[in-house]
């Protein structure tokens, strides 16, 4: 089975908003760069999506889990067929690299960038091949003459949306509680958590407590500085 990356709740729908596509018009008229992927969002804006769930669109390996100064927490995935997903912009990490992930796991949260540069979104792409591209690979950087760059992309990427749609992803988290179970109750505290994502930031961790199993996952300590709670602009 595979997921989108951010899954609707009852109360919370995510979509990619004009101007954020893959190759959109308006993102290289507005930033002089080619997008070679998509940013998801709430459909309620600005930064009321900090902090909100990312999971892993199909099973695979993770490729890389690190911080980066500039983009945030990245993490790349490694899939059987050999295609590789990227996710970018994290503020919190849960994954470590070499480990296997299923559909659905929890990857970390929405960041801001590594300096809370911009507004909150997840940065979600899909490269043809693994291991072929830096982690960090940003193809406008390399290649400044738009339409050679947005040939380099469309050989090197897969459309992110059309990539999902082609594997029938599950757009919402209702289906992922099918898969998994419905929630066990669980208590923290003495204060009821079942069916809830639960953030406790002092400690780094976090419990998801949607699906049966329960599972609590932690900022990985063998990848760097990972913040567990947004980062301020300097």
């Amino acid at each position: 089975m595979t997921f989108y990356p951010m899954l609707d709740t009852p109360t919370t729908r995510y979509s990619v908003q004009p101007g954020t596509g893959f190759l959109d018009e308006g993102y290289l008229k507005a930033t002089g760069s080619q997008h070679e992927s998509v940013d998801f969002n709430a459909i309620t804006g600005g930064d009321t999506d900090l902090g909100d769930p990312v999971y892993v669109v199909e099973g695979g390996t993770v490729r890389a889990a690190f911080w980066h100064k500039g983009i945030g927490g990245i993490v790349l995935i490694e899939h059987p067929d050999g295609s590789e997903a990227h996710y970018w912009h994290l503020r919190d990490i849960h994954v470590r690299k070499g480990s296997y992930l299923n559909a659905g796991d929890l990857i970390g949260q929405v960041g801001k960038g590594g300096r809370g540069q911009w507004y909150a979104h997840l940065h979600f792409g899909v490269r043809k091949k693994a291991g072929q591209l830096a982690a960090d690979h940003w193809p406008s950087t390399h290649i400044k003459d738009p339409v050679k760059c947005a040939a380099f992309i469309r050989e090197h990427y897969h459309e992110p949306l059309a990539w999902l749609e082609a594997r029938n992803a599950k757009k919402r988290i209702d289906d992922l509680q099918a898969q998994r179970g419905e929630p066990t109750r669980v208590l923290m505290n003495e204060q009821e958590i079942t069916g809830q994502l639960v953030q406790v930031h002092g400690n780094g961790f976090t419990i998801d407590a949607r699906t049966n199993p329960v599972r609590i996952y932690t900022n990985d300590p063998d990848v760097g500085s990972i913040p567990a709670t947004p980062q301020k602009a300097p």
